[in-house]
């Protein structure tokens, strides 16, 4: 999967997510929970830009389980959007790389 090439425009998301009709963006389910995360990780960078969101914050922010939310971030993470700071004890940090907040400006602004 290409993430750049999604057809995801700012105004797609001026509205909440959950009325986003995904037939609209031709974007699957899947790519459409990427995007909603991406966004929230860009939203959260701009609250707090110095540092790295902790992934307990994010879960709650996306209202996804931690499983759920591991496996996202793999695939962001191997895209080079992400960088997972995951400790086995539990917690961590989630942060967007450089083409993962050039990716987010384009999509949803600064």
């Amino acid at each position: 999967m290409d993430l750049y090439s999604l057809p995801v425009r700012r105004s797609d998301y001026a509205a909440a997510m959950d009325a986003i009709n995904v037939d609209d963006l031709g974007m699957s389910e899947g790519e459409l929970l990427l995007a909603g995360l991406l966004e929230q990780l860009w939203r959260m960078a701009q609250e707090a830009p110095a540092r790295p969101c902790s992934l307990a914050r994010v879960s709650k922010r996306v209202h996804r389980p931690m499983s759920a939310l591991m496996r996202q971030l793999s695939l962001l993470s191997e895209a080079g959007l992400v960088a997972v700071d995951a400790r086995e004890q539990g917690g961590g940090s989630v942060a967007l790389t450089a083409a993962g907040r050039a990716l987010c400006a384009e999509w949803f602004g600064a």
